[in-house]
């Protein structure tokens, strides 16, 4: 009989534990539950600069984003949020310079102007730049490393842009 109540002891007590780790996700975002759909739209470069395939990483990271840290579904027409933009900025700057006057690092930044329609809500809808930029050492190829430096770079952009439109901290 003690054994038993032990045993119930333990499963309840495991399974707090585990609702527990629910209930304070550092990540969670906060989605009203009326929304049900969202599209996300090209999101052209219209940089000076450009990278054919900045159009797509950005554009499928986004959509990637929501659908894997929401319950929303994606939609061409008629979305309840309705996120378009675009690239705006694409610049390599020297940020480091060295005692002979080299450059001793750059710095690649990206500008990405994103607006955001909530039918739902509307109150919470946006129109914002997000910017974020990575230094590298001016003495690498950048073709053998720009692939990496966007990936960075636009990964934290689309993190910005889903706590803006998501998590309300």
């Amino acid at each position: 009989m003690l054994s038993k109540i032990v045993k119930i002891g333990a499963y309840l007590y495991i399974l707090i534990c585990i609702q527990g780790c629910k209930l304070y996700k550092f990540t969670d975002a906060s989605v009203n539950p009326n929304l049900k759909t969202i599209a996300v739209n090209n999101i052209p470069n219209l940089s000076p600069i450009v990278v054919p395939s900045l159009s797509n990483t950005v554009t499928e990271g986004l959509k990637d984003k929501f659908l894997r840290e929401t319950n929303l579904k994606l939609s061409n027409i008629g979305a309840d949020i309705e996120f378009n933009g675009s690239i705006i900025q694409y610049n390599i700057d020297p940020v480091s310079i060295t005692n002979v006057a080299t450059v001793a690092q750059n710095r690649l930044t990206i500008s990405i102007k994103i607006e955001c329609t909530n039918r739902v809500e509307p109150l919470k809808g946006f129109s914002q730049t997000f910017t974020d930029g990575e230094n590298y050492d001016a003495t690498k190829d950048l073709n053998s490393i720009e692939d990496d430096l966007i990936t960075t770079i636009t990964d934290r952009i689309i993190q910005n842009i889903f706590n803006k439109a998501f998590v309300n901290w």
